[in-house]
């Protein structure tokens, strides 16, 4: 009786709760309550749970709010119809203890830091906008400063995690509900509820289950981590097809050897041949020897010397698509790598303005010339002959030009021969741009989406916070004069770190 009584009696709570089991005291009965009560049993000390923090800088008050950290699937899921490809492969997360801001940034707290104010849209209480990440950077520095705290950007995948309200999560499309109107300004002239040209004061409309406002809607926030599309279980083979040399002679056999390497793989590698006179060694690679570092693999051919031969190698790893190397022993082969349609680009050489494409061959055991054609006049293709050394042909580039004057897109076809292979062929589309400056345009060519990938079974991604380098950072949450789809707990959006917009401000964390 005296265990059962403790089981159900909180530590740090008032006698009436002892019904409830809630030792931290935060409405519901989780994992942590019972860790608490197991605790107690073992005879461990037990500290209550840190609450929210209040900070005061200059007069101005703040309130940061504390995310016990958890699992949870970041990203869009396959039924978002709404999604971006940048918002897959949804994976799991897993987060440390943190805390965020209760609402964003104001443009109150940002004066009484910086002693200015960018923002487009004064008012006190409202969110401050206009800043870049680099202006954000320099705000917490300062606010460190002042407080001897460390502050920053939350990371993508905290912000997420907030956004969804945490352990506390409900699954809302949106930052607490999933009827946008509830809980974020949104969609000026958009059918929204922001039906004025600004923004609008922090904490006006529901928090979500954090107690956290305006994540969705407001305005956009910025986060730590340089974009790129999400990581995802991989396999890398390098080369992707193995030529086999000719027997040594008296030989009885001849090798090969091709390197594996996987990325956030869950489950150990393996290696499989089927034809008969080849073998691989080894058949199986431990997951832990293959990330991030190259593994190397022997393939062998005992079969019948010089006559041509041919394999196909499937490595696999349970969570990862599977790589295929293509073996060839003797046997002729030409390889093109190149999009198929191939769209020519406009680039700047010197003074002119060319529209222009490449594509790679290569190619093993040739007995002939490589010959490229193209059926229309208004493109070129250099070389148009490549002759192999001792049968091979290695990296070899051709060079597309479109030379007419269309604004509309033409398609002409390339194709490449040579005597003892199928002939290939490769569309390629062009046309003479018409210079856009609109905003739309600019969008367009600025974000580059990386392919979706589904696989992420058995993946768990630790504290995640993104790639160290690159060109544009993460921003998050929607905004006061875009469609609801915008303000999504998954949507992604980025820019330069020095740019600066009226829709664009920050959340601390912490």
């Amino acid at each position: 009786m005296p265990m059962a009584l403790m089981l159900l009696t909180p530590m740090y709570s008032q006698a009436d709760d002892y019904l409830f089991a809630d030792v931290n005291r935060d409405g519901e009965v989780t994992l942590s309550d019972i860790n608490a009560v197991i605790d107690v049993i073992l005879g461990k000390p037990v500290t209550p749970p840190q609450q929210n923090k209040t900070f005061t800088v200059n007069g101005v008050s703040f309130t940061m709010v504390r995310v016990d950290g958890g699992t949870y699937m970041m990203g869009a899921t396959d039924d978002d119809t709404e999604a971006r490809p940048d918002e897959r492969p949804a994976r799991m997360v897993q987060l440390s203890d943190y805390y965020i801001g209760q609402t964003e940034v104001t443009q109150e707290l940002w004066d009484a830091v910086m002693n200015s104010n960018p923002s487009s849209f004064s008012g006190s209480s409202k969110p401050v906008e206009r800043v870049s990440w680099e202006d954000c950077k320099e705000f917490i520095n300062r606010l460190n400063a002042l407080t001897g705290q460390q502050f920053r950007l939350p990371t993508e995948a905290e912000w997420e995690f907030a956004a969804r309200g945490g352990n506390k999560s409900r699954g809302y499309k949106y930052a607490g509900s999933n009827y946008i109107d509830e809980v974020g300004w949104w969609g000026f002239e958009k059918g929204g509820n922001n039906t004025s040209y600004t923004t609008q004061p922090v904490a006006q409309l529901a928090p979500n289950e954090l107690g956290l406002y305006d994540m969705s809607g407001n305005v956009f926030e910025w986060c730590n981590d340089w974009y790129s599309g999400y990581p995802g279980p991989m396999l890398y083979i390098n080369p992707r097809t193995l030529y086999l040399e000719d027997l040594p002679a008296g030989g009885t056999s001849t090798t090969g050897v091709f390197t594996v390497r996987g990325y956030h793989l869950s489950d150990d590698i393996h290696i499989t041949i089927e034809e008969e006179g080849f073998s691989v060694s080894p058949e199986s690679i431990r997951v832990s020897d293959a990330e991030n570092r190259d593994i190397s693999v022997t393939v062998t051919y005992t079969g019948p010397r010089l006559s041509p031969a041919s394999a196909t190698i499937t490595v696999s790893s349970r969570n990862a698509d599977d790589a295929i190397v293509n073996v060839r022993y003797h046997n002729p082969e030409l390889s093109v790598y190149a999009d198929n349609p191939l769209w020519l680009q406009e680039q700047v050489v010197g003074q002119d303005t060319v529209i222009t494409g490449t594509i790679e061959l290569m190619g093993h055991n040739l007995i002939d010339d490589v010959r490229v054609t193209c059926n229309r006049e208004d493109f070129s293709v250099t070389p148009d002959v490549i002759t192999p050394v001792d049968g091979v042909v290695e990296n070899a580039w051709l060079t597309v030009k479109y030379l007419g004057t269309s604004t509309e897109p033409v398609s002409g076809v390339i194709g490449i021969s040579s005597a003892g292979v199928p002939e290939q062929s490769i569309t390629v589309y062009a046309q003479k741009s018409v210079p856009d400056t609109t905003e739309a345009s600019y969008r367009a060519n600025r974000i580059a989406l990386l392919s979706p990938r589904d696989s992420y079974q058995g993946y768990i991604d630790v504290d995640p916070k993104g790639p160290s380098a690159g060109s544009y950072r993460v921003i998050r949450g929607g905004s006061w004069n875009v469609e609801a789809r915008f303000c999504r707990c998954s949507y992604r959006y980025n820019n330069r770190p020095e740019f600066k917009h009226y829709s664009v401000g920050l959340r601390l964390a912490l």
